[in-house]
């Protein structure tokens, strides 16, 4: 597709297309393997009870260790020598050229001592720390092991946050509240993708680092923005992380001030890098995968602390526009669902830790409905947490409707919640129309 036309092609794929990976991974499979054969699926691995007993009778008859590393079309091979490793990169040339008719690129295929140069792979920087002498407890002196260490790679972390910058300078030319929330929101998801890919690796000098450019920006753009209001005095736009109204799960606790505007009373904020925190494990080994029971009980054990759930906000910019519009609506109906609603959405999922009121049972994002459950509040109170339930949508739909619901536990919670429905005229549901209320959930 060029230009939203369809052009014919009879070879290649799209240049960043998302297919590339997937097509990297089916036509890449058979490069994983030979170079596994050479050490890791070795003939002799079949012959022994154990990986490490293989391992030991290579080494012993002068087989030295080949480990690949490979997401879609980056790879790196690791060797414990120069030697070996090019030899190993002689065979590759001729695999590539005659196996899987490929040529590998002279400019970034290198050979790299951990030991003297970092590695660059996927935007970070990893290097091997030489073996260093320390005193033990005996007071004798001992040798350390070598050490991977991996770093942010600047050049590429700086790339991807001069686009935050630019984003947040963007506010400049943005006069509609609603609409500058909607820009604060997006540099936010940039901040946290950026920092949740980063924070494997020892980051967190850089985040302060980043942190501190980003508040400059934020303290000139606001600047910009306000200085002319109210004769030339700019108000304290800065507030702490844990009264901002976007992102509460992420911003509890934190006293730290952040540039924030005001949009119908809530302050809406620019985030933190710090705050996403360092997720390194120091100890690793090659059963500790993600995409295993097994290796993701490896990673906690190792961690020593339970993973931080990264919960995406129930909100997006679309949110914000929807709130604007029926902020604007003559509709009393309509106005409830405003920016206040949106945004407590968020405290409401938080104090019910993402289970329903009715059932008690989790919800999952794709399911969850938000109950107001005194309809006929005021617009100043029917938005307030107090008033919002979290709860499926079935469960939404049994509260707001007429049939028989039984007995136990969860007939009493329906019972109460219908009995708080007040204003309720047979033959309608109160309020707005239930359908309107599943779109906007």
């Amino acid at each position: 597709m060029e230009e939203n036309k369809y052009e014919e092609s009879l070879y290649g794929s799209p240049q960043g297309g998302i297919i590339s990976p997937l097509l990297s991974n089916a036509y890449l499979n058979d490069f994983d393997w030979t170079v596994s054969s050479w050490y890791e699926n070795n003939y002799l691995t079949d012959k022994y009870a154990t990986a490490k007993n293989a391992r030991r009778k290579l080494r012993q008859i002068g087989c030295e260790p080949v480990f690949i590393v490979r997401y879609a079309d980056d790879w790196v091979i690791l060797t414990k020598t120069r030697e070996e490793a090019e030899r190993r990169l002689k065979m590759l040339h001729k695999y590539f050229k005659h196996k899987l008719r490929l040529t590998l690129s002279p400019d970034k295929t290198v050979i790299t001592d951990l030991t003297e140069k970092p590695m660059t792979f996927l935007g970070f920087d990893i290097r091997v720390d030489k073996p260093r002498t320390f005193t033990g407890r005996t007071g004798k002196l001992r040798k350390r092991k070598l050490t991977c260490k991996v770093y942010p790679n600047p050049k590429k972390l700086n790339m991807s946050f001069r686009k935050i910058l630019d984003k947040i300078k963007t506010l400049k030319t943005t006069t509609c509240d609603y609409q500058r929330a909607v820009v604060i929101e997006e540099a936010n998801s940039m901040i946290i993708g950026l920092s949740q890919y980063y924070n494997k690796s020892i980051c967190s000098k850089m985040f302060s680092s980043l942190d501190n450019k980003l508040f400059k920006v934020c303290h000139y753009t606001w600047k910009y923005m306000f200085f002319n209001q109210n004769g030339g005095k700019q108000d304290n736009l800065t507030v702490m992380a844990k009264e901002l109204a976007n992102r509460p799960s992420r911003h509890e606790g934190y006293t730290t001030k952040c540039h924030a505007i005001q949009v119908e009373g809530l302050w809406i904020g620019v985030t933190k890098f710090f705050m996403t925190g360092s997720d390194r494990v120091k100890n690793f080994n090659q059963e500790m995968t993600p995409y295993t029971i097994k290796g993701r009980e490896l990673y906690d054990q190792s961690a020593k602390k339970k993973r931080r759930l990264h919960r995406p906000p129930l909100y997006n910019p679309d949110s914000f526009r929807i709130a604007k519009h029926n902020s604007r609506s003559k509709k009393y109906s309509l106005r409830k669902y405003n920016f206040e609603y949106f945004m407590n959405r968020e405290y409401a999922w938080n104090r019910d830790k993402g289970k329903c009121k009715i059932c008690d049972v989790d919800i999952l994002l794709s399911e969850y409905h938000c109950h107001h459950i005194d309809p006929n509040l005021p617009l100043d109170k029917i938005n307030k947490v107090s008033n919002l339930a979290i709860v499926h949508q079935k469960c939404h739909e049994l509260i707001h409707g007429t049939e028989d619901i039984g007995e136990g536990k969860i007939a009493k919670k329906l019972s109460k919640y219908r009995e708080k429905l007040k204003g309720k005229i047979k033959g309608k549901r109160s309020g707005i129309d239930f359908r309107s209320v599943v779109n906007l959930s």
